[in-house]
């Protein structure tokens, strides 16, 4: 008799759970134990496959910037914020983050002239345009955000 009571007390506590939540702990256990192991064995396999370089070309026929070079405009009268990638247009000044394809920066040099509104302007009638001055690999078109709920936005004016 103390044997027997000495082994009951000794019980753990996994074989006094209810047969069925027996079984569904052990399921859960061995669905887990797969899926972990089958994660490892895809990620060692994943990065033992080489994978084709996705780098896009950089244009070699660039030479280095030079401010000289940059038509006048009196946004730039102070300077810029950075040098690269910079667009001169009669309204504003832009320069190009291709990494994102937006624009890093946008300036503009505001007169009374300048804001004067001459007519109403519907967005409903304005057309995308593609900047024919940004290499073709690193452009927007306008199908790239039609329907995807991004506003491409505006940080000057749209103008030329």
């Amino acid at each position: 008799m103390k044997g027997r009571r000495q082994r009951a007390q000794t019980r753990s506590v996994y074989s006094m759970l209810p047969a069925s939540i027996r079984r569904t702990l052990a399921g859960v256990s061995l669905g887990i134990s797969i899926g972990v192991a089958g994660t490892l064995i895809l990620l060692r396999v994943e990065e033992e496959t080489e994978k084709p370089s996705r780098r896009v070309p950089i244009p070699t026929d660039r030479k280095p910037f030079d401010p000289k070079t940059l038509p006048k405009h009196e946004a730039l009268r102070y300077g810029m914020p950075s040098d690269s990638n910079v667009h001169v247009r009669s309204g504003y000044v832009v320069s190009y983050d291709y990494r994102t394809r937006n624009a890093s920066w946008v300036m503009e040099y505001l007169t009374k002239d300048s804001l004067r509104v001459e007519q109403e302007t519907d967005r409903a009638n304005s057309k995308f345009v593609v900047d024919k001055d940004v290499p073709e690999q690193f452009r927007v078109h306008p199908n790239r955000y039609l329907k995807s709920g991004y506003d491409k936005g505006h940080l000057a004016p749209a103008r030329k």
